[in-house]
């Protein structure tokens, strides 16, 4: 027969394996917010496919003269978790923005370092999911 050692061990190991049972994430949608930099605030828009924690899709800018989302390039990554990082490399070869934040529930929120030619700039990203 096991002694009561046995049964709390098995208890507490039963406990604390149902703590853990949260649901994988998947951040697959169309994303949108702002993007803050040192020359002010622009949309910013993500169409994401997660295929666990691999991120590809598309990002946009929204061009406020014309009314219209213009397509900057892809947005490729990985996530961790709710920790992603995402590259969007300037279709038109300028430079790349490279983001690094977290999901939390519908929204993220992240640091977006833009390179170009002359050097890098840092601003902030905050965007909600808009579509799943």
């Amino acid at each position: 027969m096991k002694g009561p050692k046995f049964l709390i061990a098995a208890l507490l190991l039963i406990f604390f394996a149902g703590c853990n049972n949260t649901p994988p994430i998947n951040v697959s949608g169309t994303w949108e917010g702002t993007l803050t930099g040192p020359g002010g605030q622009l949309g910013y828009r993500l169409a994401l496919v997660d295929n666990g924690g691999t991120l590809t899709g598309n990002a946009y800018m929204y061009d406020a003269t014309y009314d219209i989302w213009r397509h900057t390039g892809p947005a490729v990554g990985k996530r961790n978790n709710t920790q992603a990082n995402i590259t969007n490399a300037f279709i038109d070869g300028s430079g790349k923005l490279e983001i690094s934040g977290r999901f939390q529930g519908n929204s993220f929120s992240g640091t977006a370092t833009a390179y170009d030619q002359y050097g890098a700039y840092v601003g902030t990203l905050d965007i909600g999911l808009i579509k799943k």
